[in-house]
């Protein structure tokens, strides 16, 4: 009888054993601990936002909130007006500055120049139904997806000024989406590094030396450009590759948007 009941008690004991297991394996399924990875590419386009409110996370793959990007402004200290942004994963975008400390504002603008405001940019590779698939880490091509919601306002075209408070605290919270055309032909212009300039996609190459230009017309991995020679001749149109599919070739120079 001690016996029958022993072995009831152990197979009890094993049973609740295997059933936590099996409740934590389903857990860590449902559940990533990390970002969705995959093949390098340029992508479709480019999301900016603003740095004034917390932007959640989704995994790519499960639509599970995987993280909280959180911004915080430093109220003091060398870097007081800089913006700090936490993750518990490795942040690397497309673009970031923290913006101007407000020494360096001061600096800044005593030599005639102005604030530089804080920027972060995702690379998009794919509209969802609801939002974006970002870029989170650019070495490590780990992607989220950001949501559209009822806090940011949404733009596909830039304004050249976004509202500020006295205390520099942004004013509007936004979200800036643009395609690649859109945005390289809004660029004051671009800048390169001995990029080959052809008279046409895939054609004759001209000589011309030069090191930026305006672009003026997009297509696929190529970009149409006005520049000036350095000879001083007038202005000339060309062509050149401005990505390979994966990465930009070319530095840019953006309008300032606050």
């Amino acid at each position: 009888m001690k016996t029958h009941i022993k072995f009831i008690i152990i197979i009890s004991v094993l049973f609740w054993l295997n059933s936590c297991n099996a409740q934590t394996t389903n857990n860590n399924t449902e559940i990533p601990i990390m970002l969705s990875t995959q093949e390098k590419t340029i992508g479709i386009g480019r999301l900016q936002v603003s740095l004034n409110c917390d932007i959640p996370l989704y995994h790519s793959k499960t639509g599970l909130v995987v993280d909280t990007l959180r911004f915080s402004r430093i109220d003091s200290g060398d870097d007081k007006g800089k913006y700090n942004t936490t993750t518990k994963f490795q942040l690397n975008p497309i673009k970031y500055y923290a913006g101007d400390s407000d020494i360096e504002a001061y600096e800044n603008i005593g030599s005639g120049l102005t604030y530089i405001v804080p920027n972060l940019a995702f690379k998009v590779l794919r509209c969802t139904e609801d939002g974006y698939e970002i870029v989170v880490n650019e070495e490590l091509f780990e992607t989220a997806i950001i949501k559209n919601d009822d806090k940011h306002t949404l733009y596909t075209q830039g304004k050249a000024y976004w509202p500020r408070g006295r205390s520099g605290e942004i004013d509007e919270v936004w979200f800036l989406y643009e395609t690649w055309e859109n945005y390289l032909k809004r660029l004051f212009y671009i800048y390169v590094s001995g990029q080959k300039l052809y008279n046409e996609i895939n054609g004759e190459e001209i000589k011309s030396k030069y090191n930026s230009g305006k672009v003026i017309e997009v297509k696929g991995n190529w970009a149409k450009i006005k520049f000036k020679p350095f000879d001083d001749s007038d202005k000339q149109t060309a062509w050149l590759q401005w990505t390979d599919g994966k990465t930009i070739l070319v530095g840019t120079i953006s309008e300032v948007y606050f």
